[in-house]
This record gives structure tokens, C-alpha cells and sequence, in this order.
């Protein structure tokens, strides 16, 4: 059973968020070479001087490092599990940011049921820690952006027939990048159709081309009213907050507007995706 993305339980481990401070866009994938002889001789100074308090400079933790004689695993140091339940983090001076550091995606594995987990995980089988933790060469981070929902739904379609890997080819959506603001078209679609619906190359064109017409055609609006908020604040569905944010550029909104725009994008979303619908950008001129 896979109980966590971070700590999958095998030969691997996910060092994605170490250090605290990266440039955006950083892969240690693109570092390899580098990054390992750096884990080696801080592995080496650790166990020889032991902890102590290092303020972290530039981009790289003397605290990260190999955790298993084989140097498969990688991780904090200083990490509560390897110090007898005392958390040690605080010797690098962001210690409070590094105990909370749990990215988006690791929460949405942890909801997934554990069939379910351990189900999408035989993706990143054969992976070592370097490759695992890569958001270029690991599915997953791309996956799991869909969210538990959406993809527990179409692990029970598929699951007991199918590989992942096979999935990804018969739902050839799931490979999209950025998926987070066309989730909430995905989870409407399969609500209305099932998650069957979804499969094959033509959803995905037409997936593409609502959010190409939504970006056009759902504009900012001229007056803000004063009672406007983060979009991602107001209490509506949060996928369709998501939608809105980063396929729309719609960053602060009033309620009602919200209100009425969902209705707008919902009734566009039952002809576009319908099998006989020509698409939104014909249907509204």
C-alpha cells in the first residue's frame, strides 16, 4: 500500500520542495550530477559532525541528504523521523517553512482511496529519487491536478481492466499541462456523462478549444463592483474558481457576477460538449 507521495514506501523517496528556496520552474532533474555529489558530502559532514545550527545560503540545505546506505533516498536530515521523534529543523533557519512545505498534489494523493493510490503509483514504477521527485519525468504532478474525484472515477471505470499507463493513453486529457483551471469542464462533463465521456482524442480537442473561447470571450468585466474579492475567496465551487482565475484572468470578482457567469459557462458546457454541439465559439456570436 502507498500511503504518501512523499514517502511511496519503496526504494524512493520525493525531495521536489527541498530546499525551502528555488527558483521557479526548478527541477533537480536538470542538476543531477551536481546535486549528487552535494547529497554525498552532506550526508558524509552530518553523520560526522553532526546537527548544529547552519543558516541556509543560496539555493541548496547542507540538511538534505542520502537517508539509506544504498543512497536511494533522499530527504531532510533533520527530519523527526531519522532523530528519534525530535524535529531538528530549526537548525537551518527555516525550519517552520519546511514543516509545512506539502505540495498540492501530495494532498490530492492522500485523498485518493488506497486502491486508488496505489493504482496511478505503478505509473512511477522503475523511477529512481531523482526521477520521482522530477515534475518532468514523474506523471503524477501532472495527474493529480485533476483531482481525487475526477480520478477516482475513472480508476473505478478503468482500474480492474487496465493499467495506468494505459489510461493515460485512453484519456489522453490527463497528459494536458496546467490542467487546474480546466478541471472544473472535465468534473461537469463526467457528472453530466460519466467519466467514460472523457475518453479519446475528441474530448480533449474540445476540452482545448471551450477554454480557448472562454479566454476570449469571458472578459474582465468593465466595473468592479466594490463588493468584489479574490475570486478564489468567495465560496463557489472551487474548481470553477480555478476556471476563472487562470483560463479567464478573472483575479477579483463580486459574487453575483461569479454566480451569473457559472450559469453562463454551465449552459455553454452542455451544447459544446454534446455530440452533436458545433462548439461554444459558433454558438455565441
Amino acid at each position: 500500500m502507498v500511503d504518501t507521495l512523499c514517502h511511496p514506501g519503496d526504494d524512493k523517496t520525493c525531495f521536489r520542495c527541498c530546499p525551502p528556496i528555488r527558483v521557479p520552474d526548478y527541477d533537480h532533474l536538470d542538476h543531477r550530477s551536481f546535486i549528487s555529489r552535494e547529497l554525498r558530502e552532506n550526508t558524509q559532514e552530518f553523520h560526522l559532525k553532526g546537527p548544529r545550527f547552519k543558516p541556509i545560503r543560496g539555493f541548496t540545505c547542507w540538511a538534505l541528504g542520502y537517508l539509506d546506505p544504498k543512497r536511494r533516498k533522499i530527504g531532510c536530515l533533520l527530519h523527526p523521523f531519522l532523530n528519534g521523534g525530535e524535529d531538528l529543523r530549526h537548525l537551518i533557519d527555516y525550519g517552520e517553512k519546511c514543516r509545512i512545505a506539502t505540495c498540492r498534489e501530495a494532498k490530492v494523493f492522500v485523498q485518493l482511496s488506497p486502491e486508488h493510490r496505489t493504482f496511478y503509483y505503478s505509473l512511477c514504477r522503475g523511477m529512481d529519487s531523482f526521477q520521482y521527485s522530477s515534475p518532468k519525468a514523474n506523471p503524477l504532478f501532472t495527474l493529480l491536478q485533476w483531482g481525487s474525484p475526477l480520478l477516482g472515477e475513472i480508476a473505478d471505470l478503468e482500474g480492474h481492466a487496465s493499467q495506468a499507463h494505459a489510461v493515460l493513453h485512453r484519456y489522453p486529457f490527463l497528459r494536458i499541462s496546467g490542467p487546474t483551471g480546466r478541471r472544473y469542464l472535465a468534473e461537469r462533463r463526467a457528472a453530466d456523462s460519466g467519466a467514460a465521456a472523457l475518453r479519446g482524442e475528441d474530448f480533449s480537442r474540445r476540452l482545448e478549444a471551450f477554454t480557448a473561447w472562454a479566454a476570449a470571450r469571458i472578459s474582465f468585466p468593465s466595473e468592479v463592483s466594490s463588493e468584489a474579492s479574490h475570486t478564489h475567496r468567495l465560496g463557489i465551487d472551487r474548481a470553477f474558481a480555478d476556471f476563472l482565475r487562470l483560463e479567464c484572468g478573472l483575479k477579483r470578482l463580486d459574487l453575483d457576477t461569479a454566480v451569473e457567469l457559472k450559469d453562463r459557462v454551465d449552459e455553454q458546457i452542455d451544447f459544446f460538449f454534446s455530440r452533436n454541439g458545433r462548439g461554444a465559439g459558433e454558438s455565441d456570436s
